[in-house]
């Protein structure tokens, strides 16, 4: 393996760990944003809205099941709505 920038431990180990450091940092931000705007959706009584921001963050991390929890509420809450009229 040759080295890139000076920065390699071990061929491109460096870099590949700093990618996937940023990577997990982005993704973690995008996480809690988007359980703070399903939550005002859903405080909104914007249920279809909250539900596309709880499916999207389950998207980046599906073992969430707090988040899985939240959203299994807001469909109940659309199905019994529709079903009811």
């Amino acid at each position: 393996m040759s080295e890139r920038n000076g920065n390699a431990v071990g061929g491109y180990d460096y870099d590949v760990v700093s990618a996937n450091s940023s990577n997990l940092d982005f993704r973690g931000r995008c996480v809690e944003k988007l359980e703070k705007l399903g939550d005002a959706a859903r405080d909104s009584k914007k249920h279809n809205e909250a539900i596309g921001y709880y499916s999207t963050e389950l998207s980046l991390d599906p073992t969430n099941n707090d988040i899985l929890l939240k959203r299994s509420k807001e469909v109940w809450i659309v199905f019994t709505s529709l079903s009811s009229h």
